[in-house]
């Protein structure tokens, strides 16, 4: 069933106050460039924000961009952080702290995203679409798909760096037992 171009207008103006407050929040440049300043409080914006959250989901559902998600590093271990909801706020979790890009970008760019799929939607039913200006690019996607292999160590090593950072520490392992079992029974003394 067809949406409305009414309906397509109010999700994209409730997308662009979330994204507009959610900038805020984490002193993200506007797209002239600008740092945008808190005047009020930092919790009632977020409580705005959270209660933006569950509408905005709703809408990203629908456009079918709400693949939006995050996963702990390998060395901690956890389940991924699926969807807006999950995400919005993972950046202020200590495990995600020294993510990069920074999470809260990749926010930003699902939500950038889903405007464009509305917008896209809202010039095919036939509504008129004002000329937003264009978002600085300012982040890649924050969920990188980590190799079984390298899921013990940063996903940004090459895949050769791991291997011989691997083979080392193999090495080190086996040199560690054998002086052991060779202290213990004997081996190295004359």
């Amino acid at each position: 069933m067809a949406r409305t171009a009414a309906a397509i207008r109010s999700d994209i103006a409730l997308l662009e106050d979330f994204a507009s407050s959610y900038r805020l929040y984490f002193s993200v440049p506007d797209e002239d460039g600008s740092v945008p300043v808190l005047s009020g409080s930092r919790e009632a914006l977020r409580q705005k924000i959270h209660r933006q959250l569950g509408p905005s989901e709703r809408i990203m559902q629908t456009a079918g961009t709400n693949g939006i998600g995050v996963m702990p590093p390998a060395a901690i271990g956890g389940p991924p952080r699926q969807g807006l909801a999950a995400t919005a706020f993972a950046q202020e979790h200590p495990i995600f702290a020294a993510a990069e890009p920074p999470i809260h970008l990749g926010v930003l760019d699902a939500v950038n995203l889903t405007l464009g799929v509305l917008e896209d939607e809202l010039k095919k039913s036939g509504g008129a679409v004002k000329d937003a200006p264009t978002p600085p690019a300012i982040a890649q996607p924050t969920c990188r798909r980590i190799p079984r292999s390298l899921q013990r160590l940063r996903p940004h090593f090459p895949k050769w760096r791991a291997w011989i950072v691997g083979t080392i520490a193999f090495l080190a392992s086996v040199a560690v037992i054998v002086g052991t079992l060779g202290t213990i029974f004997g081996w190295w003394s004359g």
